[in-house]
């Protein structure tokens, strides 16, 4: 299992960051922050 940090911006969850088995950073989006009408453009 793989450690994720929650991203946050104005208490909306952006996503979720993590380090990947060769050590990359990875992010991925919540569907929830795409599909808000108030995210950051």
């Amino acid at each position: 299992m793989q450690d994720k940090l929650n991203v946050f911006v104005n208490q909306y969850k952006v996503g979720e960051l993590w380090l990947d088995n060769q050590r990359h950073f990875c992010f991925q989006y919540s569907e929830n922050w795409l599909n808000n009408p108030d995210r950051h453009k």
